[in-house]
């Protein structure tokens, strides 16, 4: 998750636009890492408030990616306030603190 960003419509909706980087490795031996194809459908959620609550969930979809650089962009009724991409932690990754970012104005 690299930013996400909010903006209020004038019909009182938010668009909400995130970039994320999306990337798949296979690790073996002793840590060496190869790119593979990145087949794999990843969730994408948007929240409001501070958890992750089924009630803070304000949109979420499960999507296939390109490998690296992703902009999403979506239009939501209520004001999102964090956004992430595999917000539970269901694949594995060396560093899942980068998941879910706050959303800036």
């Amino acid at each position: 998750m690299k930013e996400a960003r909010r903006e209020l419509l004038g019909d009182g909706r938010w668009k909400l636009t995130a970039t994320v980087e999306a990337r798949k490795f296979h690790i073996h031996g002793w840590g060496e890492e190869t790119e593979a194809e990145l087949d794999t459908p990843i969730s994408l959620a948007a929240f409001s408030g501070v958890g992750f609550a089924k009630e803070e969930v304000i949109w979420a979809e499960d999507r296939r990616l390109s490998p690296g650089r992703n902009i999403i962009e979506l239009e939501l009724d209520e004001k999102p306030t964090r956004f992430g991409i595999d917000p539970y932690l269901l694949l594995v990754d060396p560093n899942p603190h980068d998941n879910v970012r706050r959303v800036a104005n």
